[in-house]
């Protein structure tokens, strides 16, 4: 009887393992991502850095202008590498797309820049979103039927990837302040990879009315995905921070969104 028992339990353990062991390899596998990406998101963490303390001095020109616009073409070129990558696109094709993107670029760029100075130049803003126009729009009038049908399952990988980002970004930001161990770093990226890709994908469904709106729902998901995995002390910390980065957001995006509202 003893030995039948050994048996079945042997036999739960395999089953709890074969149910476990995809979850468990997903979750290493963005781990994984997470540690690969540190470096482009460190480079990104310094710009943001230099935007904020552009914004406190009102200073959006020479140096710290062209850093920005730098930083931004570099996002574009990566985004332009993949797509490349995953359509299989013609010499023709990347450098239409290229300008396309760098139209994009150059249009955010600008629009960060205003925002961060404090001096909003409406007519400005309007002819480079003129400019720009729809990138995605644009790219897909670019493409071959085959490529087209292979649009949305690049789209879908880009998304994955800008969320792996983003949840590299907070995780940079949250280490640095609140000293997160490697299974708090592991448990923390695998959530905040969830949210980023619920909000890229749009399964959110929420009828914000603006982006500061939207952007302080991220936050306060973020938090709630966190709590589960942060101390008390660690989260009190957060809120905090969460607390300034949201009084932020809201001053840049109500000074754009003011400048939309008076067009």
């Amino acid at each position: 009887r003893a030995v039948e028992d050994d048996q079945a339990e042997l036999e739960r353990l395999r089953q709890w393992q074969a149910e476990t062991q995809p979850e468990l390899l997903r979750l290493r596998a963005m781990a994984g991502l997470a540690r690969r990406a540190n470096a482009e998101v460190e480079e990104l963490r310094k710009q943001l850095a230099q935007q904020a303390t552009g914004a406190g001095t009102g200073i959006a020109s020479g140096p710290m202008a062209d850093a920005m616009k730098q930083s931004m073409e570099q996002q574009y070129e990566g985004r332009l590498s993949r797509m490349t990558a995953s359509l299989h696109l013609t010499p023709e094709q990347v450098q239409a797309a290229r300008e396309i993107l760098m139209r994009q670029a150059g249009a955010m760029a600008a629009g960060m820049q205003q925002a961060f100075s404090g001096k909003i130049n409406k007519d400005e803003l309007l002819r480079l979103g003129k400019d720009a126009g729809n990138p995605d729009a644009q790219i897909e009038a670019l493409l071959t039927p085959e490529q087209k049908a292979a649009y949305a399952d690049y789209k879908q990988e880009e998304a994955a990837h800008s969320a792996s980002l983003a949840a590299n970004m907070d995780l940079l930001q949250m280490q640095s302040s609140l000293g997160l161990t490697s299974e708090q770093m592991d448990r923390a990226f695998a959530a905040l990879y969830e949210v980023n890709l619920n909000q890229l994908t749009a399964r959110t469904n929420q009828p914000f009315t603006s982006q500061a709106e939207a952007m302080q729902w991220m936050l306060d998901q973020k938090t709630k995905v966190l709590e589960p995995i942060l101390t008390d002390t660690q989260m009190e910390r957060y809120r905090q921070q969460q607390a300034i980065q949201g009084k932020l957001i809201k001053d840049i995006l109500g000074k754009l969104e003011g400048a939309d509202a008076s067009r």
